[in-house]
C-alpha cells in the first residue's frame, strides 16, 4: 500500500518539501526544503537570498512574479539533484523526521497531486513521482548506513 502525501497538517506532511524543518546547506540555513529547491531554480545570488528569507506562504508568489527573474536554462538537468540534496539534509539533520521516514518501511512514497507531473504522480499516476523516488532512495541509504 502506498503512502501518499501532499498537504501540510496531515499524517504524512513531514514528507512534504513545504514542511518547516530548517536545513543547513552550502553554509546557509534554509527554512525548508522548498526554500532551498526554489532558490536553486535561479542563478542570481541576490534572488536566491530573497527566496531564502521569504515566508513560506509567499514563496510561490515571489518566485513567479518578480520581473526579470527566470528559471535558469539548465534547471531541468539540476532539479532532481537539488531535491535530493535538500531532502538528504532534512533527514540527516532532523533525527525525529529520519525516524518517521524509516518507519515507512518499504512502502512506496507518492506525492499525490495534479499539480506536479515531474515530482508528483500527476494525481492519476501518470506523473514521474520523482520526489517519492528520491525519498525512497534516501530511506534506503539511511538503512544501509545503519541509521
Amino acid at each position: 500500500m502506498a503512502i501518499e502525501f501532499y498537504r501540510l497538517r496531515h499524517a504524512n506532511d513531514f514528507l512534504s518539501i513545504a514542511f518547516e524543518s530548517p536545513i543547513e546547506l552550502e553554509g546557509k540555513l534554509w527554512p525548508s526544503v522548498e526554500h532551498y529547491v526554489t532558490a536553486q531554480m535561479f542563478a542570481d545570488g541576490w534572488f536566491q537570498e530573497k527566496i531564502r528569507n521569504t515566508r513560506a506562504s509567499q514563496l510561490l508568489r515571489l518566485s513567479t512574479r518578480i520581473k526579470g527573474q527566470f528559471p535558469r536554462a539548465d534547471w531541468h538537468s539540476l532539479r532532481d539533484e537539488a531535491m535530493y540534496r535538500a531532502n538528504a539534509a532534512k533527514f540527516a539533520q532532523h533525527p525525529t523526521l529520519r525516524a518517521r521516514l524509516l518507519a515507512t518501511e518499504n512502502e512506496e512514497l507518492v506525492l499525490k497531486t495534479i499539480y506536479y507531473k515531474h515530482f508528483g504522480d500527476g494525481g492519476d499516476g501518470s506523473g514521474q513521482n520523482m520526489l517519492g523516488k528520491i525519498l525512497m532512495r534516501i530511506r534506503r541509504e539511511l538503512r544501509e548506513a545503519g541509521l
